[in-house]
């Protein structure tokens, strides 16, 4: 970056983190950015479909042309043969929302935080952590407050630093972290947001601070609202106006496909859901639990790659569902479908059918009506295909 000019460093940035909810939280900030008159940029991760789309900016992911003439431009650079994927991805980037001005950016970390490429931005104008949770322990440490310490890496000195709600062990660490870096924390609380859902609009009223729809359902997307109204705050007292009015129509205009996305298909049910770690799928269930299709007949698809703990999060699931269908996702990280069905074998004796790929699961799902709906849980390796099989079905 150094040899770039670093152009990181002439950034407003708002930083994130956590092990859930940030994907979340950075959308509905773009989103509130983008009404508020501002050209926002935005960097996440993973992608459902092409890369280009976690490097977004006043509302267009960046072109083919301009993602490969910036690609090109670094691999003259001395040094970028040592960078990883995502390192490389940070890289362009930071160049791309350099050469578009865009002001400012929302800017998503990948894993952790401390040693997160995104981490090297120096001094953002709010650093938020969403929340803590078990997931990628193998980098990340076996313990809460082992994350939690990496979480909160990204945490800088005199930076304000907005928290979701955590387990205790975590909270304390990051207050920790906070109190030494002579930071400003303001912890949120959800319990007093409640979520009332919009079913067939695939969205919600969440109500605490005021009243705000969002195109966005799942009952834990109401602790990510209360981060964005402090983000806000923030912002506004850092010169970026964001009225209240434009706060609602940014949440308003908020979706996010593959959390708790509904698709209606020949009168059936279906939902995609990209969690894949305990906390998330709890989260997913949450929601399903207080759904017209609580107590209906359920079919579900899942599949999840070798480093998650499946066998913790299909026991939140195996209760609840009729059908389970699991195809091979098409990642030689994924976890084999057979490994999966023999775990779930161990918790139900309903029906459990393995399947060469995601879309011929989708396809035996299309053709068998014998459930309400069918759910679409785990990684974004599965997800992104399912929705892609599922929708030009429904075209045709």
């Amino acid at each position: 970056m150094e040899r770039l000019g670093n152009p990181q460093e002439k950034l407003r940035v708002v930083h994130a983190a956590g092990t859930n909810g940030k994907g979340s939280v950075c959308k509905m900030l773009y989103n509130v950015l983008r009404a508020a008159g501002y050209k926002a940029g935005h960097y996440s991760s993973p992608h459902l479909y092409d890369v280009t789309e976690r490097i977004e900016a006043a509302g267009a992911a960046i072109s083919v042309a301009d993602f490969s003439r910036i690609g090109e431009s670094l691999m003259r650079v001395a040094g970028h043969e040592a960078l990883t994927y995502f390192e490389f991805l940070t890289a362009l980037a930071f160049v791309y929302f350099k050469e578009v001005k865009a002001d400012p950016v929302v800017l998503e970390t990948g894993l952790g935080g401390r040693l997160d490429a995104t981490n090297i931005v120096n001094r953002p104008l709010v650093s938020v952590i969403t929340s803590i949770g078990l997931d990628h322990t193998q980098w990340l440490g076996s313990t809460l407050s082992k994350i939690a310490a990496e979480k909160g890496g990204i945490v800088k000195k005199g930076v304000p630093v907005v928290v979701g709600e955590m387990p205790k062990e975590a909270g304390e660490v990051i207050a920790g972290i906070a109190q030494k870096n002579d930071t400003r924390l303001i912890v949120v609380s959800s319990q007093a947001w409640t979520c009332k859902p919009l079913w067939e609009e695939n969205a919600q009223i969440v109500h605490g601070e005021g009243n705000y729809r969002l195109g966005i359902l799942g009952a834990e997307q109401a602790g990510n609202v209360a981060c964005v109204i402090e983000v806000a705050k923030i912002l506004n007292r850092n010169g970026i106006a964001i009225p209240a009015e434009v706060l609602k129509q940014g949440l308003s205009g908020t979706t996010l496909i593959g959390r708790w996305e509904l698709i209606k298909e020949n009168g059936r049910a279906w939902v995609l859901d990209v969690a894949h770690n305990r906390d998330a799928v709890a989260g997913f269930m949450k929601t399903l639990l207080a759904s017209p299709w609580a107590r209906r007949p359920k079919r579900l698809i899942c599949g999840f790659l070798k480093d998650k703990d499946y066998v913790a999060i299909i026991e939140l699931l195996a209760p609840y569902f009729e059908e389970f269908y699991l195809p091979q996702i098409a990642s030689d990280r994924a976890l084999p479908a057979s490994t999966l069905a023999i775990a779930l074998k161990n918790l139900t004796s309903r029906d459990i059918r393995i399947f060469p790929g995601v879309g011929e699961a989708v396809a035996a799902a299309q053709k068998n009506n014998r459930v309400d709906l069918t759910a679409v849980v785990g990684s974004f390796r599965l997800a992104g295909p399912a929705r892609t099989y599922l929708l030009a079905k429904k075209r045709l």
